[in-house]
């Protein structure tokens, strides 16, 4: 069954400049392979993010980190908007904790 992306998820990026680990606010599990983890980010004209996910037996660790989107405008807003990645695991997240990296 495919996952659907709900309105605030935005897409990961991996061109980000000056990028950052940034700590991500709560998590929904959607389905057995699929976590969606929830943050505060800057304009989106401005800002972009991207996530690693580590599994391990008991642990399933999400790294999330945010940068400059390198065609961003000189002068950014300094607006906040809650967003989302949704993120896949490879094995089933069952019992296991999610916990940020």
């Amino acid at each position: 069954m495919a996952t659907q992306p709900s309105n605030s998820d935005v897409q990961q990026r991996n061109d980000l400049r000056d990028e950052r680990l940034t700590s991500w606010d709560s998590y929904q599990i959607v389905s057995e392979h699929s976590i969606r983890v929830y943050f505060w980010s800057s304009d989106l004209k401005c800002a972009g993010s991207r996530a690693a996910v580590a599994e391990d037996a008991t642990t399933v660790r999400i790294s999330l980190f945010t940068g400059t989107l390198p065609d961003a405008p000189i002068a950014c807003p300094a607006d906040a908007v809650q967003v989302s990645l949704l993120l896949t695991t490879h094995d089933p997240i069952g019992t296991r904790s999610v916990v940020s990296g």
